[in-house]
């Protein structure tokens, strides 16, 4: 199939970015957030390289979040066989992914909407994980939820910049969402934390065959 390019709008440049202050960003602050007038416009950029950029990302995500995940399960007080646990796999349908290239192909609206739906779905992950580390056990723990909250904004970044292109327009408060969790000892920390590592790893999963899917279907 034909490549097709950027339209040749006003894009951030994220190496240049400022980040936007809020409440939710105390101390992992996005790297892309900003202002409409710090932008810069990406020349001669392709689908084909966002796709890329956001496969790498979700795997560079996956693979810190799957180094977590190994570590608590030697270390943190957490029910390894809960049914909360469980709830996890049912979040996406692998399916998904048939749909998605058939959107590209012939929808284009629609699969960019699908590109807004990733971009949320991280937002809420990475809110969960703003979450949690305001009340993590020690300052190791939390810096770990904050390493990879930083690295689900490094994908939410590229998301936000392919939208942009597109003159889809995402809102610059991140994280946002609404957590219904409560916190009663250190065993529920644990057991949160590590629900959000597999639910953030399968999200990362998901990613991951969507944008390895839609580029094997360029090529």
């Amino acid at each position: 199939m034909d490549t097709l390019f950027l339209r040749g709008v006003s894009v951030p440049a994220v190496s240049a970015a400022i980040p936007l202050e809020s409440r939710h960003t105390r101390d992992v602050n996005p790297p892309c957030f900003l202002n409409d007038d710090n932008i810069q416009p990406e020349v001669n950029s392709t689908l084909a390289s966002s796709f890329e950029k956001i496969k790498d990302q979700v795997q560079d995500l996956k693979a810190k979040i799957e180094l977590q995940i190994t570590r608590m399960q030697t270390s943190y007080c957490i029910e390894r066989n809960s049914d909360a646990l469980m709830s996890a796999i049912h979040m996406f349908s692998l399916s998904d992914n048939e749909a998605f290239v058939h959107e590209f192909t012939i929808n284009q609206p629609s699969f960019l909407e699908k590109i807004t739906g990733h971009y949320d779905m991280l937002d809420n992950l990475a809110y969960t994980l703003e979450e949690l580390s305001e009340t993590a056990a020690d300052d190791h723990a939390k810096q770990n939820l904050l390493q990879i909250q930083a690295r689900t904004y490094n994908a939410m970044c590229t998301i936000k910049t392919l939208l942009r292109s597109q003159n889809k327009h995402l809102t610059n408060e991140v994280p946002s969402g609404r957590n219904s969790f409560q916190i009663d000892g250190i065993c529920d920390q644990h057991q949160m934390e590590y629900i959000t590592m597999l639910n953030g790893y399968l999200l990362a999963e998901y990613l991951d065959l969507m944008y390895t899917t839609v580029l094997n279907h360029q090529n």
